[in-house]
């Protein structure tokens, strides 16, 4: 079976060194659909992609979560792939020593505003496939959804709020997956799902 040609963004050798990496540190984890957990990854690159945004924001997206997700330190990062590059992915790396879902997620999200316009469009764009997920998991729900994620709900409705503050190319996309996931859950709510 032939494989389809890369997206014109693999066309940069630094893309793909990223996009290998990632792909080796994500290897043996899935998304909640079963699906490979790199194409979150993927996803959230080639939305930043889709901005114009550089070679080096491209590849902080393809890396946002090896610091979280796999062995690799904030020094092998910088080593492999410079500083600019860590210092979003370090930005964007949630603080596992703090305790509570809500403190840790509330320090993330301060983090990652504060860090400035790469991080926050990373962010972003992790936001947005990070409901984009969550919203084709409601969808496919026959009961309330969870507490945890009634909990992600709220968490990437503060992301949105705290990025209004400071706005980019992925704002407004943002905002409109989350009014998509408020549809979602409402019609849930009422019953709909049940329906189908």
């Amino acid at each position: 079976m032939t494989q389809p040609p890369p997206p014109t963004l693999l066309c940069d050798p630094a893309i793909t060194e990223a996009l290998r990496y990632a792909v080796d540190a994500h290897r043996d984890l899935t998304r909640k659909d079963g699906s490979p957990f790199v194409l979150h990854v993927a996803e959230t690159a080639a939305l930043v992609a889709g901005t114009g945004a550089d070679a080096d924001v491209i590849c902080a997206a393809l890396l946002h979560d090896v610091l979280e997700r796999s062995d690799t330190t904030a020094d092998q990062l910088a080593e492999r792939f410079g500083r600019r590059i860590t210092l979003v992915v370090t930005a964007l790396t949630q603080d596992p020593t703090i305790t509570g879902y809500e403190l840790r997620k509330g320090a993330l999200r301060r983090q990652a505003v504060a860090a400035g316009p790469d991080a926050r469009l990373v962010f972003a764009a992790d936001k947005i496939s990070k409901v984009r997920e969550l919203r084709a998991r409601w969808a496919r729900r026959t009961k309330a959804p969870s507490a945890k994620m009634l909990r992600h709900r709220a968490h990437y409705q503060a992301c949105l709020e705290m990025l209004a503050s400071a706005p980019n190319l992925l704002v407004s996309q943002l905002d409109f997956e989350l009014w998509a996931l408020e549809i979602v859950a409402s019609d849930t709510s009422a019953g709909g799902a049940q329906q189908r």
